[in-house]
């Protein structure tokens, strides 16, 4: 009988002890990150996407920020560039590279074939690794070919999230794109703060090389629009698209409303309003009378659009 208790005892501690399985940690799901294409020429702008399920808050370094759960944005890279994602989800932290190889404007793969009986053709010297030191950067370079702007760099006035390319020649430590934050500034490498809001981009430029005069010798500096996203217009009433459109380029009435795809069938063209200055306390209402203007009448009517006018068609 005592064996047989003991028996008992002995088996019922074993059971008891026996390890528990760890519930296993729920897979989060692997965050989507890459820039088409991953092959630009300096200059060129290729774009990121990402999306990342269930993120709280996504940043992505270097230069572009913060950003949302899913999405995409264009960067144009002075230098071979490798960009990371790093999300907060509910298990953690996950990250995520993408890589955009830039090759220089012109550059040829193909190597000189030495001349029969020549020798060996010399051997290129060695390119030496970007200096990264402010300190060490005091000498004069070369100067390149600035990329095309899409926009006006002396006309057009610059705000809060349009998208821009900061181009330093021969310094890729200083160049990268930015967005303009909601206070009109942005943060460039070494410098700091700079107010880039209700400035063109010539000026800016300007100021850019300013800040950085005391680390280079006579800096060339080059500031292009990617993305436009400050200014714009507004389309309501009878037409078939309506909405909000970015203002890129100078453009009158009659432009916009072809850009809304036209009239809708009970539309009263002859009486269209623009309303301009919705910041103010007595805003400006113009007329414009679409048969008129198609006719050639009264053309003083097609004026151009300012930033936040609203076109609005009964």
């Amino acid at each position: 009988m005592r064996t047989a208790t003991l028996l008992f005892l002995f088996a019922t501690t074993r059971v008891l002890a026996a390890p528990q399985d760890s519930a296993k940690p729920k897979n989060e799901p692997a965050p989507r990150f890459e820039a088409i294409p991953a092959s630009v020429t300096a200059g060129q702008t290729t774009q990121l996407t990402w999306a990342v399920e269930g993120a709280t808050s996504v940043t992505i370094q270097p230069v572009v920020g913060s950003v949302p759960a899913t999405g995409s944005a264009p960067v144009s890279p002075a230098e071979t560039t490798t960009y990371r994602l790093t999300a907060v989800v509910p298990a953690g932290n996950v990250t995520a590279t993408a890589t955009v190889t830039v090759t220089p404007p012109g550059a040829d793969s193909t190597a000189a074939t030495p001349p029969v009986g020549k020798g060996p053709a010399p051997k290129s010297p060695a390119t030496p690794a970007a200096e990264i030191d402010p300190a060490k950067l005091a000498a004069p370079r070369e100067t390149a070919t600035k990329p095309a702007s899409p926009v006006d760099e002396h006309a057009f006035v610059l705000g809060a999230e349009d998208q821009i390319q900061v181009t330093v020649y021969g310094s890729p430590e200083f160049s990268g794109s930015h967005m303009i934050r909601p206070d009109g500034k942005i943060t460039l490498n070494f410098v700091g703060e700079i107010m880039a809001a209700d400035v063109t981009p010539e000026q800016l430029g300007n100021a850019i090389k300013e800040k950085v005069r005391k680390y280079i010798v006579d800096p060339d500096v080059a500031v292009s629009v990617l993305t436009v996203r400050s200014k714009k217009y507004r389309i309501q009433g009878e037409v078939n698209k309506t909405g909000e459109f970015p203002l890129t380029v100078p453009t009158r009435v009659l432009e916009a409303l072809v850009n809304a795809g036209g009239f809708r069938d009970f539309a009263n063209k002859k009486n269209i309003v623009i309303i301009r200055g919705m910041d103010k306390n007595t805003p400006e209402r113009l007329k414009f009378n679409y048969n008129d203007v198609i006719k050639g009448k009264h053309m003083e009517q097609n004026v151009y659009l300012q930033n936040g006018d609203i076109i609005v068609v009964r």
